[in-house]
């Protein structure tokens, strides 16, 4: 299974189905929603090559409610550890959204291995 289908599988049933490759559809109008990106390889090679290769993983929660978001944050941990067996969390931070306030952001970043 590709990369982008291993995190569909893992992050879809978190967000009732609303789990985007690279951004929320316009139309969607529910929430909560994820949206993720595979930002590339880092450019670490002190351990040498592999069989599997290193990719950056940004996932993002998106609600009207920076509660909602926060409770979400430990169903996505746990759905990753489980769909990778080699996954490392780097960053956990808030992030703005949209000018108008009405929509919260959290992202989520990993490294993540896949052959």
């Amino acid at each position: 299974m590709s990369l982008p289908a291993q995190l569909f599988a893992a992050l879809r049933q978190l967000a009732g189905d609303r789990c985007f490759p690279e951004q929320i559809p316009q139309s969607n109008k529910d929430w909560p929603a994820i949206f993720y990106r595979i930002t590339g390889t880092p450019q670490n090679t002190i351990g040498g090559d592999s069989d599997q290769d290193v990719y950056r993983v940004e996932i993002n929660l998106i609600d009207r409610s920076t509660d909602k978001i926060w409770a979400l944050r430990r169903p996505v941990f746990d759905a990753i550890d489980f769909a990778f067996d080699s996954a490392e969390r780097i960053t956990d931070l808030p992030a703005p959204y949209d000018d108008s306030g009405a929509l919260f952001r959290r992202v989520i970043e990993y490294y993540v291995r896949s052959e």
